[in-house]
């Protein structure tokens, strides 16, 4: 008797990145405008040219590029290749370097206020219904990312003293701040991984 093979159930996590390997362009069209990312690239005072790697652009594609489990720099800018393919535009150069400066010139700040702008938007156009008990619920949770070894990360975020210097991932801790109704992230703050006042309480 043969028995038919069930396949595993995935987490909501894994069936959305499943969803957006097996789709093509870019994501979060629906979420991220031009405009709204131009709001916070002028309170950041970030400078940022028009080209192909423009803002929305760069934002996307490096979303993309996170979300695709080829993590590197090359499918990220195959991805932004067919996508403009799909818009009837002109390929841009599948060399990566011009994408690599354009993340660049987005610093940390740009990323943290993107991202609490982008979650209250999202909560402030959510329906009455989905709040719990008319009451928006939020959650807070933290966890430790690891970081590249670079002067600047040496120096806002050292490495555990259990590496050696120069071997090894700095680690940085974060605590998020998420909205129950919607799932967006509303806020978070990145510290040092170890010291005084680096728990996520104190955060």
């Amino acid at each position: 008797m043969v028995h038919p093979t069930i396949p595993p159930r995935l987490s909501p996590a894994e069936s959305l990145l499943r969803r957006f390997a097996q789709a093509g362009g870019l994501p979060f069209s629906d979420v991220l405008s031009a405009a709204g990312l131009q709001r916070v690239l002028d309170d950041c005072q970030v400078q940022f040219r028009d080209r192909i790697f423009s803002p929305l652009i760069t934002v996307a594609a490096f979303l993309a590029q996170v979300l695709d489990p080829d993590h590197s720099m090359r499918q990220a800018v195959a991805r932004l290749i067919a996508h403009r393919a799909s818009l009837g535009l002109p390929p841009c150069s599948a060399d990566t370097r011009a994408y690599s400066k354009a993340r660049q010139r987005l610093p940390e700040n740009v990323w943290a206020d993107l991202t609490r702008r982008t979650g209250r938007d999202l909560l402030d156009n959510a329906p009455p219904h989905w709040s719990w008990r008319g009451r928006d619920v939020k959650i807070v949770d933290g966890t430790t990312l690891s970081m590249p070894d670079t002067p600047a990360n040496q120096t806002f975020y050292p490495q555990p003293g259990s590496q050696k210097p120069g071997l090894g991932f700095h680690q940085v801790r974060m605590v998020a701040l998420f909205s129950l109704a919607v799932g967006a992230v509303l806020d978070v703050a990145l510290g040092p991984h170890k010291g005084k006042h680096t728990g996520e309480t104190a955060l």
